[in-house]
């Protein structure tokens, strides 16, 4: 492409830094957001476990509606969260878009100068706007797998924290003097401070 228009060729190669820094500028904000993100949805998940494991003491207990009350919180935090990361990867997307198609239509316009000014043939300004079409499309598609490799990164950071968990110390010695009684006095047991579902007097 140099040989056919150098100032063309220019444009375009300064173009194309710009969109790997857009995806360095991303990067942090994007893996902050995504750990958020997934902390929010595993949280969601087990409260959603929990609570239908728990479904028939939930009623018994009369405490359904008060945990719908929390799952519905839960919801809406999950789908803002998600609206977050959306916002932010079609932001980052349109940032790279502009740059990509800029870029595009600035070498194209300057081949349609030159042609105008008998500085290039017909034939060269129509390969220049032809590989002026498919010179950011690698790039582009890095930014579309960035995206998907920070998502991948955040659940993986999660996963290997996970693993990276320390089991609990089991004791092994075994008291000596077993003799003696456990003597339990006004006991209760209340859920959140509500509604008491267990109560000793001795």
């Amino acid at each position: 492409l140099v040989f056919v228009s150098w100032k063309a060729s220019v444009v375009l190669l300064i173009c194309v830094p710009l969109i790997p820094l857009s995806i360095v500028a991303v990067q942090k904000i994007a893996k902050r957001l995504l750990s958020k993100y997934w902390g929010v949805y595993t949280n969601l998940g087990d409260t959603f476990l929990e609570n239908i494991q728990g479904l028939t003491t939930l009623k018994v207990y009369q405490a359904d509606e008060r945990k719908n009350v929390e799952m519905n919180e839960k919801a809406e935090e999950f789908r803002r969260i998600t609206m977050k990361v959306l916002t932010m990867q079609l932001n980052s997307v349109s940032v790279m878009d502009i740059v990509a198609y800029a870029g595009s239509a600035v070498g194209v316009v300057i081949a349609i100068i030159q042609v105008k000014n008998g500085i290039i043939t017909l034939p060269q300004a129509f390969l220049i706007i032809m590989l002026a079409a498919d010179f950011f499309l690698p790039l582009r598609l890095l930014g579309s797998f960035f995206h998907v490799a920070m998502n991948g990164m955040a659940a993986s950071d999660k996963l290997f924290k996970l693993l990276d968990t320390k089991e609990d110390e089991h004791g092994a010695e075994i008291p000596e003097n077993l003799d003696g009684d456990i003597e339990i006095k006004d006991l209760s047991f209340s859920y959140d401070g509500e509604k008491t579902v267990l109560t000793i007097f001795r």
